[in-house]
């Protein structure tokens, strides 16, 4: 995998300083969503998904996979330092 997926950033003494982590299970979030079954938009759904992105800690990265009607989208979203 790429090496981005193992950024992190952390504050010290207001400077943000990156390092790679060295776990390597927290790379990725993955969700799938049932549009048929939820009562959520999918616009809310995407914005919690982005608010699951922790600087210190990983994941920057999320897979959704959205299943509507009878069809299948999957969303990637990757925080913008990566």
């Amino acid at each position: 995998s790429n090496d981005a997926f193992y950024l992190r950033f952390s504050k010290i003494k207001n400077n943000w300083k990156q390092f790679y982590s060295d776990n390597k299970d927290n790379i990725l979030l993955f969700h799938y969503i049932d549009s048929d079954s939820s009562n959520e938009s999918n616009f809310d759904l995407f914005c919690k998904m982005q608010d699951d992105f922790n600087l210190e800690k990983g994941p920057l990265f999320c897979a959704t996979l959205i299943k509507e009607d009878k069809k299948y989208s999957l969303l990637m979203i990757a925080h913008h330092l990566i």
